[in-house]
């Protein structure tokens, strides 16, 4: 895979090994999304509304399939969309119930969970003899809306008993957390450029999302450490180095080149910093998918150092397989 070919450039001894490890457990694991839900980047979140469902059924097609079709917006605390874990639509009723009898209305979401826990109810598809089948979901993080598409096989007139009844839709899923710091923000960006294949914006995004992770760490830095030193103005890349130096318990004289998980991360840096000011100055349109998650990976490994100062790329291995959802 060409990502190898970018890592093989590096030359770091001993790195090959780990970059296998890490990507096959990235891979196989969805470590990306754990990491990212782990350091408050994205949180999970259920809610529950009350849906419209049109029909394309005529008069002379009373009884068909037809497509079924309904938009609803975001609830107002939702800014982004991540991922959709669990999707449920029907209309609500006892199991001990006929089809005809069901509750007036659920109040919210918890009041959803309640009812679930407490009198063994659910969401039901059918009305009758008809039924509600989801074909398609669709959500746009700019407009803010939902569409759904569903395949309806009935009569017309179950149509008009949906609509008099109450027909909800519940959503499990993943959003971004306005609430985090601001790289976040940008890393939620970046990877919804990346879900859009422009790759060049993503990967300014996530160095942006790097420069303010290194900045917040630096002043913490300033203000416990090093209140004597004029670290917020020095180059970039000293920065870096600092931090991850301070960080893995290096110390002065000793030779920090040689500690593995400093070489691993400034060695990826200084590479990124090269292309992302190629990218920044239009000198090169050339990104591909494997230079954004690139980033992604020495955001990550920079984020586990500081947090958690692994001794070398076996314990920072094993310290990226500890996250989880």
């Amino acid at each position: 895979m060409s990502f190898f070919k970018n890592y093989k450039r590096i030359k770091l001894r001993g790195t090959m090994s780990f970059f296998k490890n890490y990507y096959r457990y990235k891979n196989d694991d969805n470590l990306v999304d754990k990491f990212l839900i782990h350091v408050g980047v994205l949180k999970r979140i259920a809610f529950l509304d009350k849906i419209n469902i049109k029909t394309n059924h005529t008069l002379d097609s009373r009884e068909c399939r037809a497509v079924g079709k309904t938009t609803f917006s975001y609830p107002e605390e939702i800014e982004h969309i991540y991922s959709i874990l669990n999707l449920k639509h029907g209309l609500f009723k006892e199991e001990v119930f006929n089809n005809e009898d069901y509750p007036d209305v659920i109040r919210d979401v918890e009041h959803f969970h309640e009812l679930e826990e407490t009198i063994n109810i659910s969401l039901d598809n059918k009305v009758n003899e008809c039924s509600l089948h989801l074909d398609d979901t669709k959500f746009d993080n700019y407009t803010k809306e939902f569409e759904l598409t569903f395949d309806f096989r009935g009569e017309l007139h179950d149509v008009d008993i949906i609509q008099e009844k109450n027909y909800y839709v519940y959503c499990d899923a993943i959003i971004a957390n306005n609430e985090s710091p601001y790289w976040c923000s940008l890393v939620v960006q970046a990877i919804l450029f990346q879900k859009e294949k422009k790759y060049d914006t993503a990967l300014l995004f996530l160095f942006s999302a790097f420069d303010n992770l290194i900045t917040l760490e630096i002043e913490k830095l300033v203000n416990s450490f090093y209140k004597e030193f004029n670290l917020k103005n020095l180059e970039f890349g000293k920065k870096v180095s600092i931090l991850l130096k301070h960080h893995l318990k290096v110390n002065p004289g000793e030779n920090d080149e040689e500690h593995p998980v400093r070489s691993l991360i400034y060695k990826i840096y200084t590479e990124l910093y090269e292309l992302r000011n190629a990218v920044a100055h239009g000198k090169i349109r050339s990104i591909i998918v494997d230079h954004v998650d690139y980033c992604l990976d020495m955001l990550i490994f920079t984020y586990t150092t500081i947090n958690y100062n692994p001794k070398d790329n076996v314990i920072l291995l094993k310290q990226l397989k500890s996250y989880k959802s």
